[in-house]
């Protein structure tokens, strides 16, 4: 369930953002063995799980700080009687005992260290096909195999640096809106002493920079960057392999492993990213 929460979130920015769409408690040492004793599709099925359910419990921790603020403006912005304004402070409090019970259990399963490491292990195991490209003889299916190889690499650092762009973008607009909806109703304040306006003055700005929160939560901007960068060195790599000369074996496998190397380099860059998604409360 968290797992679809962090997705639909993803998925509901990605949406607002998608017309500007454009091409530009297990150790380390368990997750090993598992890595060997697993099939490929298995270790990305646990890596999947257990990165949507961290990265789901940071967004339902940003969206419950959301609801939190609501709650603590609402019996004054929407003139609750004093009955309904307990009920509402008990709601309160209870959102931040969740709040603090996803952060203890974060804290205490290791639960971004496993999701760490098993992702890092599947995508060792995802490169090892790279290594047996080196093997076949026929320089021609060679440069078959790489160059689907890239195409497909391409396609998918291409989308995903697409998706966090639009996402990025989208998140913007947002606070931007919530910036000049609040300006106005902090305006029309000073001449109406309406308590729903701070509802809007205080409540949106508010919500504007949780988004925010959760976006740098989920390392959003850096991962687009990365995606990028892997992209264009990619099509380099495919330029190379297709260009008018056609390269020799010898070539080829040099080739191979320049791209292994990249990708390597690659899984290390976003382990390095991914581990500064640490969930805190506040």
């Amino acid at each position: 369930m968290l797992g679809n929460l962090y997705k639909t979130y993803l998925n509901i920015l990605k949406g607002l953002g998608g017309i500007f769409k454009t091409k530009e408690g297990v150790g380390h040492q368990e997750i090993e063995s598992k890595a060997c004793e697993a099939t490929l599709q298995d270790l990305d099925n646990y890596a999947t799980k257990l990165g949507d359910l961290y990265r789901g419990l940071g967004v339902l921790v940003g969206l419950l700080a959301i609801v939190i603020i609501f709650c603590a403006l609402a019996p004054i912005g929407l003139n609750m009687s004093e009955d309904n304004a307990h009920y509402v402070h008990h709601l309160e409090i209870s959102l931040m005992l969740v709040s603090i019970i996803c952060f203890i259990y974060v804290k205490y399963s290791d639960l971004h260290n496993l999701w760490l490491n098993a992702r890092y292990e599947a995508e060792i195991k995802r490169y090892e096909d790279l290594k047996e490209l080196i093997a076949l003889a026929n320089p021609e299916d060679l440069h078959k195999e790489i160059d689907s190889l890239l195409k497909n690499q391409i396609t998918y650092n291409d989308n995903k640096s697409i998706d966090y762009k639009a996402i990025e973008k989208a998140t913007s607009i947002l606070n931007w809106c919530t910036f000049v909806f609040a300006l106005v109703a902090a305006v029309v304040h000073i001449f109406f002493n309406f308590n729903w306006l701070i509802l809007i003055t205080g409540f949106l700005p508010a919500v504007g920079g949780i988004i925010h929160g959760i976006n740098g939560f989920l390392e959003l901007g850096e991962l687009e960057s990365e995606h990028e960068r892997v992209s264009i060195k990619l099509n380099d790599y495919l330029n190379k392999i297709n260009n008018s000369e056609p390269l020799d074996n010898g070539d080829l496998i040099d080739l191979c492993q320049d791209i292994y190397d990249l990708f390597i380099h690659g899984n290390n860059n976003w382990k390095h990213i991914a581990k500064k998604q640490a969930l805190r409360l506040g």
